[in-house]
C-alpha cells in the first residue's frame, strides 16, 4: 500500500503470494539474507512488474534477489 513502511519481525521472512504479503518462519534457525528471500518471492509473484532498490549496508543481502528481479 502507498505511504506504508513494512518491517520484518525478527526470526521471520517476508514473502508474497498472489499480491498478498506473508510472514514465513525460516526452515533453519540460523537462516540469513531475508531481503534476498523477499526479492526472489517478488520476482516470482510479480514477474516483470517489480522494481527494487537496495540501500547498501555492510553485507550482500539483497544483491542476489535484485538479480532475480532484473531477469
Amino acid at each position: 500500500k502507498a505511504n506504508k513502511i513494512y518491517v520484518i519481525p525478527p526470526n521471520n521472512y517476508l514473502s508474497i503470494l498472489n499480491g498478498t504479503l506473508q510472514l514465513i518462519k525460516p526452515q533453519s534457525p540460523h537462516a540469513t539474507l531475508p531481503i534476498d528471500y523477499f526479492f526472489k518471492a517478488v520476482a516470482q509473484d510479480q514477474a516483470g512488474n517489480a522494481t527494487c532498490i537496495v540501500l547498501s549496508g555492510t553485507g550482500s543481502d539483497g544483491s542476489l534477489g535484485a538479480k532475480n528481479i532484473k531477469s
